[in-house]
């Protein structure tokens, strides 16, 4: 049977219509239709800001804008941790993420976000993803977090220990200066000595004057007077064993403080001087494991 040029060309032109139709048809859905991808990492670890990122793309990559977008994330026992919660649109077109702070629970969190897009006709595109609570990074963050703190009151405690030794030292430096080696204490104890000494001056001088005698001396005035020569005599001996105490014990209280207790408060000084200097070091090297594995779980990520 032999095939007419025509009939050739006419076979030929109804094939590419077809092709074309194919291809316009299936082509128009996979430019029209969304695209859902995961942006968000998914190592974690207790206690800080945790995010879902999702992105809505064509084919070509270009953003399709959603009309809202929910997140449901699940404890690893499969009961809610998140339920249904509106996602908030990125400053990257596509882009719609949810904050929130990640739970003590540890183990394998499951992640489902529902978008809707389109207009008048409305079309739903959902993806499923999980994220891991990580015991190590935990555990590395909360050794961290530990030494921050102990550091934090180590160095608190320095402060504490300078301030209190720098007093000490202040105030007993006052009492040898104005009390063991000061002319204001000078000044007072001469001043009482001398008050004390003129009444011995003037009693001792009106018992001469008067009491020299048997008959003046059996009378009342000069009974008392010897009785004040007395009592002056007496106190004269207390005020100068007081003097000499004092003296006494603010010489020993600044040997014990500028020797004794100040050597203890510098070694508490220096011992804890070292010890906020161990954990400091600690510290370092416990920051230094974290960001390891933090590095290593993006490099897996990203991998």
């Amino acid at each position: 049977m032999k095939i007419s040029k025509k009939n050739i060309l006419m076979s030929a032109f109804v094939l590419a219509v077809t092709m074309f139709s194919v291809m316009a048809m299936y082509g128009e859905k996979v430019v029209s239709d969304a695209k859902i991808f995961w942006v968000s990492h998914t190592e974690y670890w207790a206690n800080e800001e945790g995010q879902t990122i999702v992105r809505l793309q064509d084919f070509k990559g270009n953003p399709i804008t959603a009309n809202w977008c929910n997140v449901t994330i699940y404890y690893p026992d499969k009961t809610a941790f998140v339920t249904n919660q509106a996602m908030s649109p990125n400053s990257i077109a596509g882009n719609y993420y949810y904050n929130f702070t990640t739970p003590n629970t540890m183990g394998i969190y499951e992640e489902f976000v529902n978008c809707s897009y389109g207009s008048p006709n409305e079309k739903f595109i959902s993806t499923s993803e999980s994220f891991h609570m990580n015991p190590a990074l935990n555990m590395t963050w909360f050794l961290n977090q530990t030494l921050y703190d102990m550091n934090a009151t180590f160095n608190q405690t320095l402060g504490d220990v300078v301030v209190n030794v720098t007093a000490i030292r202040n105030d007993t430096m006052w009492l040898v200066d104005n009390v063991v080696n000061g002319t204001a204490f000078d000044d007072w104890k001469d001043n009482a000595t001398n008050q004390i000494n003129e009444v011995k001056t003037n009693v001792t001088l009106a018992i001469n004057n008067l009491c020299t005698y048997p008959e003046s001396n059996a009378s009342d005035l000069c009974q008392t007077l010897w009785n004040i020569y007395a009592f002056q005599q007496a106190q004269n001996i207390t005020f100068t064993n007081y003097f000499e105490n004092i003296t006494e014990t603010t010489t020993n209280l600044w040997n014990f403080t500028t020797g004794t207790l100040f050597t203890k408060l510098n070694d508490t000084y220096n011992l804890v001087f070292d010890i906020n200097a161990t954990v400091g070091r600690i510290e370092e090297n416990v920051s230094a494991i974290r960001q390891d594995q933090v590095d290593e779980v993006y490099i897996n990520i990203i991998s």
